[in-house]
């Protein structure tokens, strides 16, 4: 009598770990479908790259040169600034810090 009892017993605990078992993968494909659905911009942003990317070949070049005409002017306004900035430190080492 003490077996069938303890065999009911695991039975009724293996139906309780199938059904958990059948939730937990319903649960995980969710998930995955979810997943698939997230990352699907990934290979949508590697297809636009490979189709661009001849365009980009020729278009790059010409970027660059614009830029460089275009911000050349910034480019030595940030030098001189910098300059400025390096020399006011050296200044402030020099002569220690301001006195009240």
């Amino acid at each position: 009598m003490v077996a069938h009892a303890e065999l009911e017993r695991l039975e009724s605990r293996k139906r309780e770990l199938v059904l958990q078992s059948d939730a937990c993968r319903r649960r995980l494909e969710a998930e995955c479908r979810n997943l698939q659905l997230a990352a699907a911009w990934v290979d949508r942003g590697y297809a636009f790259w490979q189709r661009a990317r001849p365009v980009l070949v020729w278009v790059a070049p010409v970027l660059g040169y614009w830029a460089a005409r275009k911000w050349w002017r910034l480019a030595k306004i940030s030098a001189a600034a910098a300059a400025v900035f390096r020399i006011y430190r050296k200044w402030s080492e020099i002569c220690g810090p301001p006195r009240p």
